[in-house]
């Protein structure tokens, strides 16, 4: 029959259609890494997970955007522009996104811990009395030993103590007293210059320790090349020039006791920018004097500093106005002293040159403190039956120059310096010398010394060379012993003759607070036989 046939055709048509999979054209447009981005994308019906071939090779979607997909490569990357097929079941979509749990509250999470105990709260601390005092550290104080002895003939020994101490009286202000005062003690008894004590400093003071507002007392300083003053400093600052003015007593040259013979006032003015490039410091000093009531010294003085990078160059000038009938033969205006230095220091290297003039210094104050005619020269002939009453011929004056250079390299440094001057008073002379010192770091805590030198001066000739050992701790302590043959010749005399002299420098550094370092030397010839030994300890209690 033929119905069966076409009740079979019927049924199939009938039957919903099977879904197969539609092959989709992607294209790839970018790779990142380990992955190939491709399009098209979820609108095309491509979902994580449906397989991308591209020849023999199938990749997986792992990510798809509405116009792209992400491919997992999993070996080699593909070019962009490859083409390749995906297998996408029609109808299909991406799997619904699974949504993360609702956080919980914050209002869930409180107590879920107990509360901190503070260490206060089972702390007890008994009360101190602090008093009215300040906070540690206003008291400053340094003390420094210095003995020396000598054997050659007759023993002499000499001891210095120094003590240095600043208190700050008010914690709230710059306030505070200063004073710096030395003990002497001397086998050859306390006359002259060795006054048993000496004080350097005592003074109140309102500012900073090296340039105070105001300070009055035993000033250690009056101006810059202005000594040692019994009277008061002010200072007053505008932006970058400080303007002041000193006067007072000036004290004994011999012994530092008050003296009301010798007053000194005057004034100065500066100029300092450190923050400018090249840095400049200008100082300019007016200062007066009298001794016994009349007018003595009168002068000014003038010095200039700059510094740029490794370089630094500096000057400075001092002029002095005389009396007409003045003992010592100058004019009504002097230059009674000059120089220029200049300085260069880079990487280890460094190179110096110093040049000066200066006259001697004449006052009627030293006049009346140094013998007769210390101050003054004659020329040949000018010379009468009583000295002291001829008329000085002036011109006393000493002219120099120095340079130094140095090199540090590694283990090894050198450093050369090499000055010359000549002096006019009755006679003319000159003195010429120069240094040369090495130093070769054998091994850490093991260094080797050697030195030349030589030179010329007024009554001999000397030439010498050393060669030593340094040994070292670090910071802790250091040692250096050196042997110097010398071969000295004294001027106008037939025979010459070698020196030898053996010395010891060490330093100890016991602790923050002490340092003692020790120097000895003992030299035989036919000149001398002696033995010298200096000690020096520091101490610096506080802070």
């Amino acid at each position: 029959m033929r119905t069966a046939p076409l009740i079979a055709a019927l049924a199939v048509t009938a039957a919903p259609a099977v879904a197969r999979a539609a092959p989709i054209a992607v294209t790839v447009v970018d790779t990142a890494g380990d992955v190939a981005y491709v399009t098209p994308g979820r609108d095309a019906g491509l979902a994580p997970g449906v397989t991308v071939r591209f020849g023999d090779r199938a990749l997986v979607v792992v990510d798809v955007t509405a116009g792209t997909a992400v491919l997992a490569l999993a070996g080699a990357p593909l070019p962009i522009g490859a083409s390749g097929t995906a297998d996408v079941t029609p109808g299909a979509s991406a799997a619904a996104v699974a949504r993360m749990p609702t956080p919980r509250p914050l209002d869930g999470w409180r107590a879920q811990w107990p509360d901190a105990t503070r260490p206060a709260d089972a702390q007890h601390p008994a009360a101190v009395p602090l008093g009215s005092g300040g906070p540690v550290g206003r008291l400053h104080a340094a003390l420094t030993l210095h003995g020396a002895a000598a054997v050659d003939g007759a023993p002499t020994a000499s001891a210095d103590l120094r003590a240095r101490v600043s208190y700050q009286l008010r914690t709230d202000r710059p306030l505070s007293v200063d004073v710096d005062l030395s003990g002497r003690g001397s086998l050859d008894g306390h006359t002259g210059a060795r006054t048993p004590v000496w004080v350097h400093r005592a003074q109140l003071r309102y500012g900073d320790a090296y340039d105070p507002r105001l300070a009055v007392g035993r000033l250690a300083w009056a101006a810059s090349g202005v000594g040692m003053l019994d009277g008061v400093r002010g200072m007053a600052r505008v932006g970058a020039v400080e303007l002041a003015g000193f006067g007072g007593l000036v004290p004994d040259p011999l012994d530092g006791r008050p003296d009301t013979g010798a007053t000194r006032f005057g004034a100065e003015a500066s100029y300092d920018a450190p923050a400018a490039p090249w840095q400049p410091r200008l100082v300019l000093t007016l200062a007066g004097s009298t001794w016994s009531g009349q007018l003595d010294e009168r002068r000014a003085a003038i010095t200039a500093e700059a510094s740029r990078g490794a370089v630094t160059a500096s000057a400075w000038a001092d002029a002095q106005a005389f009396a007409a009938a003045n003992p010592w033969g100058a004019a009504a205006i002097e230059l009674t002293g000059a120089g220029a230095a200049i300085d260069w220091q880079r990487r280890g290297q460094r190179a110096s040159l110093d040049v000066a003039m200066a006259r001697p210094e004449r006052s009627l104050r030293l006049e009346a403190a140094l013998p007769a005619g210390w101050l003054c020269w004659r020329r040949e002939g000018d010379v009468a039956a009583d000295p002291a009453a001829e008329p000085c011929a002036g011109d006393d004056a000493t002219i120099g120059a120095a340079a130094s250079a140095g090199l540090t390299r590694g283990s090894w440094r050198v450093d050369a310096s090499v000055r010359a001057s000549r002096t006019t008073t009755a006679t003319r002379f000159d003195d010429l010398a120069a240094v040369a010192l090495g130093e070769y770091q054998l091994r850490p805590g093991l260094r080797l010394l050697a030195g030349a030198s030589g030179g010329r001066a007024a009554f001999l000739d000397w030439y010498a060379v050393e060669g030593g050992v340094g040994l070292d701790r670090g910071r802790r302590w250091d040692a250096t012993v050196r042997y110097r043959p010398e071969l000295i010749a004294y001027v106008g005399a037939l025979d010459r003759f070698v020196s030898h002299a053996l010395a010891l420098d060490g330093r100890y550094h016991v602790n923050r607070a002490l340092d003692v370092a020790v120097a000895a030397s003992a030299t035989t010839g036919e000149d001398r036989d002696a033995l010298a030994v200096l000690t020096t300890v520091a101490w610096r209690p506080r802070p």
